[in-house]
């Protein structure tokens, strides 16, 4: 059932549907490299950030076969929810780093996909 929302009309409720998962969160953090400049006092005087690059965490409850059910290390992996935050990387392949699979006797098997994107890995190389 949907919720019922009221109040600010700018909120977002909820995620976009995963293939493959019922997905339960979705987080995307970005950072990069940065380099200082000091002076001869060892102070800084510069600093250059660079080397964007977004790390995603999908987690949710194994519903198929496809999509992020079938995750692996070293894939490229699709992100229906890649555009909640950007935060400066909103373009590139979206690589698998990591896969956790869990279960047990009174819960439904669940998945953890954690992948990275860096805005100019736009293709697998050939």
């Amino acid at each position: 059932m949907s919720a019922n929302l009221f109040g600010n009309s700018d909120l977002v409720w909820g995620l976009t549907t995963e293939t493959g998962i019922l997905i339960q969160s979705y987080s995307n953090a970005v950072s990069g490299q940065e380099r200082l400049a000091k002076n001869h006092e060892g102070e800084t005087v510069g600093v250059s950030e660079y080397d964007p690059m977004a790390e995603h965490t999908i987690e949710g409850l194994i519903a198929g076969t496809e999509g992020i059910a079938n995750a692996s290390f070293g894939a490229e992996l699709t992100v229906a929810n890649d555009g909640i935050l950007t935060g400066g990387v909103s373009t590139g392949l979206i690589i698998v780093t990591g896969v956790t699979g869990s279960g047990s006797n009174e819960e439904y098997n669940s998945i953890s996909v954690t992948a990275r994107q860096w805005p100019l890995v736009t293709a697998a190389a050939t």
